[in-house]
């Protein structure tokens, strides 16, 4: 997928499940869920530029099994807090998946701070207004 080499998302495509949101024969944006001791994370989300702003993002986010994890930069705190995800303590943070971007150099990052965050509800009846704002 050049256009994720492109944005240097870094791709390792044997890791996780991947979720794809296609038209046609265009992939427009994937998401990767990776599972690890029973504790689920979404390691990426990508849209193709083009493709931002239809929601795309937050359909890919709703098939995610809650609860879901992740961990992100300070400027995409309130895109996932708009998705129903809220803060958590780094203490809060399931140990195996502290681990696993640990071993990433990730958690704690080495160069920035990554904050927490948790999904503990499901996404059924949510609304288009509700994801979209």
């Amino acid at each position: 997928m050049p256009a994720l080499r492109q944005d240097q998302m870094g791709i390792e495509p044997d890791v996780g499940t991947w979720l794809a949101a296609i038209d046609g024969d265009d992939v427009l944006g994937v998401a990767r869920i990776t599972e690890v001791e029973g504790a689920r994370t979404i390691d990426d989300v990508w849209v193709r530029p083009d493709a931002r702003n239809r929601g795309i993002a937050s359909t890919l986010l709703d098939q995610a099994e809650t609860p879901v994890w992740l961990i992100c930069d300070e400027d995409m705190i309130g895109f996932y807090e708009r998705r129903r995800f809220s803060l958590v303590e780094p203490e809060g943070f399931p140990p195996p998946l502290a681990a696993l971007y640990g071993a990433r150099n990730e958690w704690p990052a080495t160069d920035h701070h990554h904050y927490a965050m948790v999904r503990r509800g499901s996404a059924v009846g949510q609304t288009d207004e509700d994801r979209d704002t």
